[in-house]
């Protein structure tokens, strides 16, 4: 799996979060060794952290930074900054011998082993990701990897979660220039990258089943639960829109927390609780090399939220 790799999208003030990102991917997955953090800025802390990653589990981490003027043609709406979009130039960013590339967002945690997606048949494929708000039939069967074409009914990837055929990508000419003549021929205006991607990728997306590759937080109906639960989560995506919800970094929860003061409206169906997969993502924070930065600063959060829930002050200690 040499000519595989890992690219993470982060700003620089959502880089100490990214450490926890490629930490999960690390303890999971310690034959992958090339991982690329895609960014517009980094600060020499962030890029000493990284260094500090990069030792720690033996692999090869590259910051790249992105030149956000060669994207200004693009039309992004106020949730994507233009850097966001870093996938557009991956043909040209990476080395000329890589066969896969998996981009992840900051917001993604990898709890098990995701080889079977370096393996997985992509020859008829230019990129793989999950149908965006479980966009399944029925009918789709909740233990393959993959689902078939006729089972997808929304015909849209997550991006959160993006797998690239680098092979086919530069078989089929596709970068950045590539993207722009098709962004104007189709008429785009304000757009997300999982729709750009979406677009102009439709006719070569393999689509991932969402349970094992992209599982998402957010609430979902009693059928998808009962469907999808059954399967091995090995990448889990944090999308759940809910203020204090929303990221794992926000609030860790232990259990006299969630009995007392956080009592969510979850779907009964829902295996692993939001609060459940935020412990785990902290879980996998204690073996960051930034876990007492990241703890103490939840901790302020946390004492401030409750001091307002509960009238008076609530003092974490750091672990």
């Amino acid at each position: 799996m040499s000519n595989n790799c890992v690219c993470i999208i982060s700003s620089d003030e959502y880089a100490k979060y990214s450490m926890v990102t490629i930490t999960s991917l690390c303890i999971n997955n310690p034959y992958i060794k090339d991982v690329y953090i895609l960014s517009n800025y980094l600060s020499e802390k962030s890029l000493e952290d990284y260094s500090l990653t990069a030792t720690k589990f033996k692999i090869n981490l590259t910051p790249i930074i992105i030149d956000e003027r060669r994207l200004d043609w693009l039309n992004t709406d106020s949730r994507w900054p233009k850097f966001a979009m870093s996938a557009l130039l991956i043909n040209e960013l990476l080395p000329v011998d890589i066969e896969r590339c998996l981009i992840l967002e900051v917001d993604t945690m990898v709890t098990g082993d995701i080889s079977p997606l370096f393996e997985i048949n992509m020859d008829q494929y230019t990129i793989a990701g999950s149908p965006i708000g479980f966009g399944v039939t029925k009918t789709a069967d909740p233990k393959q990897y993959t689902y078939k074409d006729e089972e997808v009914v929304e015909r849209r990837i997550n991006g959160g979660v993006v797998l690239f055929n680098m092979i086919n990508i530069r078989k089929h000419g596709i970068n950045l220039d590539y993207y722009q003549r098709k962004y104007i021929e189709e008429g785009m205006k304000t757009i997300t990258g999982e729709v750009l991607l979406s677009s102009v990728h439709k006719e070569s997306i393999l689509y991932l089943n969402t349970a094992f590759f992209n599982y998402r937080t957010m609430y979902q109906d009693g059928y998808v639960h009962r469907k999808y639960n059954i399967a091995d989560r090995r990448i889990v995506h944090f999308t759940d829109r809910r203020l204090i919800f929303q990221k794992p970094w926000i609030m860790e929860f232990d259990d006299s927390d969630k009995e007392k003061y956080f009592l969510e409206k979850l779907n009964e169906f829902n295996v692993n609780t939001i609060s459940e997969l935020h412990k785990t993502w902290w879980n996998y924070a204690k073996y960051a090399v930034n876990y007492k930065e990241l703890r103490f600063e939840m901790n302020i959060r946390k004492q401030f939220y409750l001091s307002i829930v509960l009238g008076k002050l609530y003092n974490p200690s750091v672990e």
